[in-house]
């Protein structure tokens, strides 16, 4: 499709929520509608449960820090952490509570899949959730036999026609793939598990323990205040022991005791270990146990009936010293009472309560292969191609699933209903089926598992070698290779041939007539690879992620009725999803309406926002919503600006000074470019949009189109080329320039990371292709190019005359004026320097401060606008104002201190009155571009009200359930202890606080104070550069610091989801930085977090802080109704916070084969990279600096520099 006419394709895995599809919805309507104005009114940082039952897969930090995994049932779990913090607890209705879990000290994690990479990660929980359950649940359920009891609002990531989506178990449909996990042994520790505590498996039960060791004088008056003096003195002389239930008390205070200490009955016919040791031994007998075992009151049995397995529990009683005998029908009967408890409550008694022990997930991997080898050999068989086990228990089928992925063993779980062999009753009962199969499944589990019994683990090894992987695993890349493919001018064939299968295979997975397996889809992806135009395709990275995870159709979604009266989540960083459910479990789930509008719409958009840190956010999120779309960052490509200006009072001239920033100039290059060659363009603007930027016309006039095969001369181009402001590259080669070498013309865009290659044969062009700008490698070849100026203040020698014309007319009228008033020093100074400036234009076509001629050069009359970006829009334009209550001013304001400025350069001989002509626009020009504008603000000013005329769309519920803050009022006396008091409470909870002051001085002073009291504190005001201030920011979301102090820059736009305090000082001193908009929009800044609280501190209210409170309530109260209605949990907002940064210069590149670079270049190329990494840290764009350091290190290794 030509670029021209491509459409806008939002590309995100989220749906709208709360009251966003109203606010999409009226807004659509209102600019299909004609209305040429409209306000989102907003607030600021605009019920997913699991049932009591369902298994999770977690990790507890533990002293030492090292994650011990656990597979926990959900419901009790968070209970237990609610009852140990109940003081804690957020009650944010009568319905929900929440508990952030770093109160508690506590540190949880769960494996979570990437959405971008879909690979499993390790993240930790920040909180866990409780509420009322839902009148109807659903249980879905995959065709491999994982199944899930959620709420119909839970969400879920699926795969439905090669699309990734983010939808709620209500929506989900049959045929959907859902993620499944690969082995997450990884974040296992390897280090085993050695001993199991037997009295927590024996509570219920009357033993005794016996110390029989000489105790320390405290641990002996500890005993003696347990039992009295009597007792105490049998207990100490050995001869009375203490019951288990008595022990929990001591031990607890003195758990040294518990290594000595034993477990054994009245008369002392056994004695064990209170610490058991976990041996190969004891883990072989659970699974004989779990496999054919059950336990009564005073025994438990084991049903070994072949000669192998006979003799082998024979000598594991013995190991274990067990009392035995044997059965006539075979059986082994273990005659122990506290056995036959502890077995009851660690493995379950009957076969439908049976159970993998819950220490389970701790074994490493030998130990638990052992246990698992054990119970195959049991209740394990092999035929047709399978391993595979039935149980009547779904834990036990649930735990094994579990434990075979630790091993990366796919298996399969199914629900089947047939006659149980173990009774005379012909009664068909429910079992579940565990099977495994496939080539790689059985070949791990031979290596990792395999069977004791020597006759299963000989069908075992026939099987090996001889059964091809079935589809077990495929990857349901079916619709993404077709669309890729022909996107690419691919073959069926040509594909099928780097692969090594048949077309017909290729057809028949496109037409979703087969699925590859995991091999397959490997080998289409790398074929793929081969092709430039499909590496180019933002679908392909997407098709090879889904080879970082296993998927499975959906089975079955049925809602249900229950009994339950709580149901619980999880609050995930980042990824939001974990591991839960039933065998083998399934990854869950837990600033967009304007990117919708744009998808509806289909025009070019402008986004303007009143500072360069919040257009970096909003660039960074509509880059990640249309990443097929020409996204551009528009803003003041000055790092350091001193303009033009004289101070009569001291007789000072200060000429220009600007530092520009190559890189932000490449971006506004690229904005231009994108304008005047296609539609499908967003541009994230600060308010540099209404300053003169050159003629559009001009500009696109201009570019040279040169065309493979046509005759243009060589030596015609270059003049071309510096016409419109080219260099000849020297000793280096950037942006803006180009170079020559023989018939070959290199050209490198203003906009572009890359450089166009023009090769000729006399005067044709014989070739024309795009390559990387340092290696030379091509990227792609072309037909048809566009050179565009490399500077947008450009025009022709032909309009630079007739301008220079214009200057010496006025020139001359200006010297008249000057020397009639007496101002002869200023008569000639004008003279001068204007007739310097000529001649420099006439010889270069251009000059410095060449903007003050602009007028002349774009054959402008006096006082007419001048161009700016947005005369490159077309007429039909999209205009968002972001933050609308401070852009729309600041845009009026920029006029008037533009022109004071000039008027004194003008006064006094320094520039011609045109100087005035090159200025930002007046506000009423620039409302004569407002077709079509959406205001977008908390608090909108009368201004955007007026011109909406009611057009006013409401978005009061966030997306997260999110409520408005607590905010309180407190005497300004003490003020500052009681707010180092929260400052504190707050850091200790992991979360930051806000400080507002009203002076730049009373800032500074209260962060000395705050520092010299032990804070990490930092302040931020207008005095600090604009990136210093985005790294301040991003400092504080790390947690680098705790708390910062600020006037103004606090207020809007900050994305700051940490921030769960702000303190408001002299909340009475009602103006500016008080105003009700004012305290409204920083009481919004801990709106993201779920703990969000504010203090006013002030002695009496003003009408404008109970116009703020009175505003806040009327949307608190929304937003609770609307919670409670739909059943939402309010979580933190969680963002990466990378998102606070600048824009990435480029695109993430492909790998360096530095086999092409001479050896003698290397050196040079390590100091290239190191400069980009050294510009990436500078621009914080921390990611890229990391991949080539990365890159770096690895080119160091390799060739040992």
């Amino acid at each position: 499709m030509d670029k021209k006419d491509k459409k806008f394709k939002l590309v995100s895995p989220f749906k709208p929520t709360g009251d966003q599809p109203q606010a999409i919805e009226g807004l659509i309507k209102g600019l299909k509608g004609g209305k040429a104005h409209q306000v989102l009114l907003g607030v600021t940082g605009s019920g997913k449960s699991l049932t009591p039952s369902m298994p999770v897969w977690i990790y507890e930090e533990d002293k030492e820090s090292i994650l011990i995994p656990r597979l926990i049932s959900i419901g009790p779990f968070v209970d237990s952490l609610f009852n140990e913090a109940k003081s804690f607890v957020n009650i944010l209705n009568k319905e929900t509570e929440i508990l952030p879990l770093n109160i508690l000290g506590k540190k949880i994690f769960v494996p979570s899949v990437n959405p971008a990479t879909k690979c499993l990660e390790i993240k930790p929980v920040y909180a866990v959730t409780r509420h009322t359950a839902p009148k109807k649940l659903y249980r879905v359920e995959t065709k491999c036999g994982r199944n899930i009891e959620v709420t119909g609002d839970h969400n879920f990531y699926i795969l439905r026609n090669g699309k990734w989506s983010l939808v709620k178990t209500s929506e989900i449909k049959d045929g959907d793939f859902i993620p499944l996990p690969f082995c997450f042994d990884a974040f296992t520790p390897s280090r085993g598990k050695y001993h199991v505590d037997l009295l927590q498996y024996c509570k219920t039960t009357k033993y005794y323990v016996d110390l029989s060791i000489d105790m320390p004088l405290p641990t002996a008056l500890l005993v003696k205040a347990v039992f009295g003096r009597e007792k105490f003195h049998r207990v100490a002389c050995y001869e009375e022991r203490f019951t288990n239930i008595q022990s929990d008390k001591i031990f607890a205070q003195q758990p040294f005791l518990k290594e000595k200490a034993k477990i054994t009955s009245r008369n002392s016919q056994f004695s064990y270990p209170v610490n058991y040791p976990i041996t190969n031994e004891f883990l072989e007998m659970l699974g004989y146990y779990i496999a054919e075992g059950h336990a009564s009151e005073r025994y438990f049995l084991i049903s070994l009936r072949e000669s192998f397995m006979q003799e082998r529990g024979k000598k594991l009683c013995e190991a274990l010293d067990l009392p035995m005998q044997w059965r006539k029908n075979g059986d082994l009967q273990i005659n122990q009472k506290l056995w036959a408890h502890i077995l009851h409550n660690l493995c379950g008694a009957r076969s439908g309560e049976k159970c993998l022990p819950d220490f389970w997930p701790e074994l490493n991997r030998e130990q638990l292969g052992v246990l698992l080898s054990a119970y195959f050999s049991g209740d394990g068989c092999v035929e047709s191609n399978t391993v595979s086990c039935t149980t009547k228990s779904e834990k036990l089928a649930s735990d094994i699933c579990y434990a075979l992925l630790r091993f990366d063993i796919w298996a399969r779980l199914r629900k089947k209903k047939k006659y149980a062999t173990n009774t005379l009753l012909k009664t068909r009962r429910t079992y579940y089926e565990i099977s495994i199969t496939g080539q790689d499944n059985l070949t791990r589990f031979n290596h990792d598992i395999g069977f004791h019994l020597p006759r299963k683990q000989a069908k075992l090894q026939g099987l090996l070698g001889k059964i091809p992987n079935t589809n077990v695993d495929v990857i349901p890349i079916n619709s993404l290779l077709a669309t890729i493919r022909k996107a690419s001018g691919l073959s069926q064939k040509w594909i099928a041939r780097r692969c090594g299968i048949n077309r017909s295979f290729i057809s028949m997975i496109e037409h979703d007539q087969r699925m590859p397996s995991r091999d397959v889809a490997w080998k289409i992806a790398k074929a793929l690879s081969e092709s430039p135009k499909a590496i180019a395709n933002p679908l392909f990275s997407h098709l090879v992620s889904l080879n970082n995870c296993r998927w499975s159709p959906v089975k079955s979604v049925v809602e249900f009725n229950h009994s339950f009266e709580k149901v619980y989540d999880f609050s995930v960083e980042d990824n939001e999803t974990f591991l839960a459910g039933h065998g083998g479990g399934l990854l869950v789930h837990n600033t967009f309406s304007i990117a919708n509008v744009i998808q509806a719409v289909q025009k070019p958009t402008l986004i303007v926002s009143h500072n360069k840190t919040l257009a970096a956010q909003l660039y960074g999120e509509f880059k990640d919503f249309f990443p097929e779309n020409a996204v551009d960052y528009f803003v003041s490509y000055y790092d350091y600006y001193q303009p033009e200006a004289y101070m009569p009072s001291t007789d000072t001239y200060i000429a220009k000074d600007a530092s520009i920033n190559e890189e932000i100039s490449k971006f506004r290059h690229a904005a231009t470019m994108h304008l005047v060659t296609r539609k499908d363009v967003i541009i994230v603007a600060s308010v540099s949009c209404i300053y003169g930027l050159g003629s559009v016309d001009e500009y696109a006039a201009l570019a040279i189109t040169l065309k493979k095969g046509e005759n243009f001369q060589r030596d015609k181009l270059l003049r071309r080329l510096t016409d419109i402001q080219y260099t000849r590259s020297q000793m280096e080669f950037k942006q803006g320039m180009f170079h020559v070498m023989g018939d070959t013309v290199e050209i490198f865009p203003p906009g572009q990371d890359t450089v166009f290659r023009f090769e000729f044969f006399g005067d044709e062009i014989e070739a024309i292709s795009e390559a990387d700008s340092f290696t030379g490698e091509v990227v792609r070849e072309m037909d048809e190019v566009q050179i565009f100026p490399a500077k947008h203040d450009v025009t022709t020698g032909d309009r630079i005359k007739k301008a220079i014309a214009g200057i010496r007319l006025d020139l001359d009228e200006r010297v008249k004026q000057l020397q009639k008033m007496g101002k002869n020093l200023e008569a000639e100074r004008i003279k001068t320097r204007t007739e310097y400036d000529i001649e420099i234009m006439l010889e270069t076509g251009y000059c410095t401060g060449i903007e003050n001629y602009t007028r002349y050069l774009n054959l402008r009359e006096p006082g007419v606008q001048p161009d700016t970006l947005i005369d490159y829009f077309p007429d039909d334009f999209l205009l968002v104002i972001d933050e609308s209550h401070m852009t729309v001013p600041q845009i009026g304001g920029m006029f008037n201190g533009n022109y004071s400025r000039k008027q004194t350069l003008v006064d006094f001989g320094f520039r011609l009155p045109s100087a005035h002509d090159n200025r930002p626009l007046k506000f009423d020009e620039f409302e004569k571009h407002m077709k079509q504008t959406i205001y977008i603000s908390a608090t909108p000013s009368e201004f955007e009200m007026k011109r909406a005329n009611g057009a006013v769309v409401q978005q009061i519920v966030r997306p997260t359930g999110l409520v408005d803050p607590t905010v309180e009022i407190r005497p300004s006396k003490g003020q500052i202890q009681n707010m180092i008091e929260e400052i504190k409470r707050r850091t200790k909870a992991g979360e930051r606080t806000l400080i507002t002051t009203l002076t730049k001085r009373s800032a500074e002073d209260l962060t000395d104070y705050l520092v010299d009291a032990d804070l990490k504190v930092k302040y931020l005001h207008s005095d600090i550069e604009t990136l210093e201030r985005v790294e301040i920011l991003r400092d504080l979301r790390l947690g680098k610091f705790d708390v910062l102090v600020g006037i103004n820059l606090l207020r809007e736009g900050l994305d700051l989801p940490e921030v769960s305090f702000i303190a408001i000082l002299d909340a009475d001193k009602q103006g500016f930085l008080r105003s009700t908009p004012a305290l409204i929009q920083t009481i919004g800044r801990c709106a993201r977090n779920v703990n969000g609280f504010v203090v006013m501190y002030a002695d009496k209210i003003t009408p404008a802080m109970k116009g703020a409170l009175s505003e806040t309530d009327r949307r608190r109260a929304i937003q609770v109704a609307y919670n409670k209605k739909h059943g939402i949990t309010p979580q933190t907002i969680v963002k990466a916070v990378r998102e606070l940064t600048l824009p990435a210069s480029k695109k993430k590149g492909k790998h360096i084969d530095t086999k092409k670079i001479p050896k003698e270049e290397l050196g040079r190329f390590v100091k290239m990279l190191e400069g980009q990494m050294e510009l990436a840290s500078q621009n914080l764009d921390f990611e890229k600096a990391a991949e080539l350091r990365d890159e770096i290190d690895e080119i160091k290794q390799k060739n040992k520099l």
